[in-house]
């Protein structure tokens, strides 16, 4: 159980190192680290205090995603005759 431990610490350092570092995208970060959201991604890398790279296109994405599930949301509220 140590041995395990320790790899997932050392495995995490690696991650962390290479996103501060720039050399690991945030998608690799997740991969490495098998989180199933980019939000798990990002509440390890605020957690280590690293500051989270974030664009303009990245945005765009949200607000997007936002609106989808946004409409999606509200016409399951429609009531069905």
């Amino acid at each position: 159980m140590r041995d395990e431990v320790r790899e997932l610490t050392a495995l995490e350092g690696l991650a962390l190192e290479g996103y501060r570092s720039g050399k690991l995208p945030e998608s690799q970060v997740r991969g490495m680290l098998g989180f199933g959201t980019r939000y798990e991604v990002h509440g390890f890398l605020k957690g280590h205090g690293a500051v989270l790279r974030y664009s303009e296109a990245d945005l765009e994405s949200d607000i997007e995603n936002a609106r989808t599930f946004s409409e999606r949301w509200l016409s399951s509220q429609t009531p069905r005759p």
